[in-house]
Parts: structure tokens; sequence; C-alpha cells
């Protein structure tokens, strides 16, 4: 069903509107009065022609997914190429003359995230692996920034790189420009999940395209919470299948990427809204054989989690337990030396913030799908409607509050559900349309806010 012009209209009106504010600086578009997002200016003539180069792989993309959707595997990699150049050409736009030099930068700035100078000093003082893993939860007081709060995976990403190049600023830019890569996995892993969870090949194509343009996925390199979409899609997908399909194995390799998941950081508990509205909802449509199913792999995916972190003791003295007790007790003394959040007015700004990172236009086109009456099928609805709920809860209980553009990534390709639903019903001049002012909102927040230190 196509969108009626109203819809189209308002889409392209709230772009063309925040777009404007934004490169007026208008305050309080850039956050609360408690934090907020650094305002910056980029000469129009140098990005605007750049960001929109970066794009036509994007729009190729389309094109070829339109001509014969029977190509679709190779349109999704000309999306995910738009992706990185985006990324490439909004990182490297900071400094004049272009250079990539600063997502070096920020990857040795101990005050950005701090991994990479914790790796470089436990590599330069030769601590063996088992000597710093068994003492992790004692070091992470004495770490930098976000290196504090973490458990060891970001670490160990950065160490790879170090122990392979040496600490020099080129192997930060290498491993910045990896995480760059692998944050275009996050585009492929959004449509896989769409497919699997909605099995509409448009709708989830529609999804992952839209996520490709989205700010928070091209304008946070070099931060690690670029690939955490990527992995809660594999999370989240792994236990809805073996939901679904009554698959032990599924189980088990759901509960070997939490365990992966866990180890990189704790934010992905969060999920457990949605993953357990997908066990709730099992078990309301199939009874008592879905609750034994629902039990079943419940335990083997939790097995599967103290195995794993068992085998990861053993071989290296790792405690997860001490670590999530220390970070959490350092997270209870930093908190007090950040300004206060007021609850529940930082709700309403989470949300906002969340909203940013998407473009605003993707709130509008949730509601679209939400109010409409006769698109997508009802399980399809459903789902739709426990991905805004994940979100909605999370920003209501107050986790993780404030960045959230940032922190809620990994959420991200569950917002995308309802959108590419929305998304399939429309003609494909009309989807173009938005994707140009997502486009347009893009480059107005890449050229007006600064998200990473540069």
């Amino acid at each position: 069903m196509a969108p009626t012009r109203f819809k189209l209209l308002l889409v392209l009106g709230t772009a063309a509107i925040l777009g404007t504010l934004v490169i007026l600086h208008t305050p309080g578009l850039n956050g609360p009065w408690y934090w907020q997002w650094r305002w910056q200016w980029i000469d129009s003539l140098r990005l605007y022609p750049a960001m929109l180069a970066a794009t036509v792989p994007f729009f190729l993309g389309q094109w070829l997914h339109a001509r014969d959707p029977g190509r679709t595997t190779a349109a999704i990699g000309l999306v995910m190429l738009s992706t990185l150049c985006l990324e490439l050409t909004a990182a490297g736009m900071h400094r004049k003359p272009f250079d990539l030099g600063g997502v070096a930068d920020a990857i040795r700035d101990p005050g950005a995230t701090g991994y990479f100078t914790d790796a470089a000093n436990l590599v330069r003082r030769g601590i063996p692996l088992r000597g710093w893993m068994s003492t992790y939860a004692e070091r992470m007081p004495r770490f930098h920034n976000h290196a504090r709060f973490k458990p060891p995976g970001l670490l160990l990403y950065h160490m790879a790189f170090i122990k392979l190049l040496g600490p020099a600023r080129l192997t930060a830019l290498v491993a910045g420009l990896s995480l760059a890569i692998l944050a275009t996995c996050s585009v492929a892993a959004t449509y896989l999940l769409i497919l699997k969870l909605c099995g509409q090949r448009e709708a989830a194509f529609c999804g992952a395209s839209f996520f490709a343009l989205c700010p928070s996925l091209v304008l946070f390199l070099p931060q690690f919470d670029q690939v955490y979409p990527a992995i809660a899609c594999a999370m989240i997908g792994l236990w809805a299948v073996a939901l679904a399909a009554g698959s032990a194995r599924y189980a088990v390799g759901f509960g070997a990427v939490m365990a992966f998941a866990c180890f990189l950081s704790q934010m992905f508990l969060v999920l457990g809204i949605f993953l357990a509205a997908l066990a709730l909802r099992q078990v309301a449509q199939t009874g008592r054989p879905g609750l034994a199913r629902v039990v079943r792999y419940a335990v083997m995916a939790i097995l599967t989690v103290v195995s794993i972190y068992a085998l990861l003791w053993l071989s290296t003295g790792y405690d997860p337990i001490a670590t999530y007790r220390t970070a959490s007790g350092l997270l209870v003394d930093f908190l007090p030396l950040i300004p206060e959040r007021p609850y529940p007015v930082h709700v309403a700004f989470d949300l906002l913030d969340f909203a940013l990172g998407s473009g605003w236009i993707s709130f509008l086109l949730v509601a679209y799908f939400l109010l409409g009456r006769s698109e997508g099928s009802a399980p399809s609805r459903e789902l739709a409607l426990l991905a805004v709920c994940q979100v909605l809860v999370s920003a209501a209980l107050g986790l993780v509050p404030g960045e959230t553009a940032r922190t809620w990534m990994l959420m991200y390709p569950l917002l995308m559900i309802p959108i590419g639903l929305e998304l399939a019903g429309w003609d494909a001049l009309a989807r173009l349309a938005v994707y140009g002012a997502l486009c347009f909102l893009l480059a107005a927040l890449t050229q007006n806010m600064g998200f990473v230190v540069q």
C-alpha cells in the first residue's frame, strides 16, 4: 500500500525543519541542560559534496534491489560499503585537509575510552595473559575512563593490534579502521534479524537500509558501540530461532553469543526485556509445551554461559563475578561526579537522544506503522510492538541514562523492525525520498555536532 502524500510530506518537512535547526545550532537539540553534545562547524563546500559521494553505493544498492530482488546480497553489500564510506568521510572531515588521524588520536586518548592506553600499558610491562586476567577486578580501579567499568574484551581487542604492530599511532588507526569495517556488519545483521523474525525480505532490506544511514552508526567512529548492534542481532536471532524451531543447538549458540557479548559489555543485559518478551510470546502461542521448551532452552543457554566462563576461569583465572561487582562499585562512586540526571525528566531526554541517533524521522515511521490498520501481518505487528516496548521500558526504568544515541545503539536493530515494515509498503520513489531526508539529517549532524574526541 502506497503511503499517503501527507505521510511523506510530514517526514520531509520534519527532516527539513530539524536539519535547519541543527545548522542554526538551536539550543536544546544537542541535549538537555545537564549534558550536551558539543556544537562544531565544518565548511559546507567541503562536507556536503563528500557526503553525497559517499552515498552513491547506497543508492546503487537501492537501484539494484529494485531492478532484481534476487540480488539482495549484492545490494546489501553496496549499502554496507556506503556506511563505511560515510564513516570515513565524517571522521576525516573534522580536520583540514582531510585526515583520518583523528580516529587514531581518539583511540589513543585515555580520556576518550582508555582501552588502547591500558592495553598498551599491560603489553609494555610484559604481564602475561593469565597474570593480568586473574587479577582483572583488582586492576580495574587503576584503568582509564570506560575501561574501568567494562570486562576485558575490549582491552584484548586493542592488545591484539598492539602485539601485532606495536603501540604506535598507526596501530591505533588500524584498530579504529577495523572498527569501521566491523560496524558495517550491523547493517547485514539487521537485515538478517528482520528477515528471520518477520519473514519479509522487503521489510528486512528497508530496515537495514535505513539503519545504514543512521547518525549513530556513522558518527561514533571509533567507538565499539557501533559493533554492538551486530552482536545484539545474533543474540536475539538465535534465541528467536531456538524458540520457533525447537532447536537445542540454537539455544546453545545463543548462550555462547551471550557469553561473548557480556565479555565485552554488561549493556547487553538490557536486551533481556525483549528476550523475555519473545519467550512469553512463545508460551502464549503454544501453551504448556511452549513453556517446557522455554525453560529447557533457557537452562541450556545458562549452562552454556556458565561453562564458557568456567573454562575461561580455569585457563586464565578470570573472575566474571568479581569483575561485575567491581564495575558496579566503581559506577556507584562515579555517578556523584557527573551532573544529576533528574528522574523522570531524563526519561524524555533519553528518548530524544535516541531519536537523534536514528535521525528523528525514525520515530515518525514507527508511529505510522503502529497506528496503521492494514500494514503488516499480525505476528509482525506484535514483534514491532515488542521492539518499541524494549526501548520504552529501558527508558522508564532509567537503564543507562544519558548518551543514549551511543549507549543504546544495540537497540537500533529492534527499532528498524517497524521502520522496515512501514517502508516496505511505500513505493520506490517515496522510499528514496525518505532516505534522502535521512542523508540530509546525517550530513547536518556531521557538520554541526561532535560526538567523539577528535
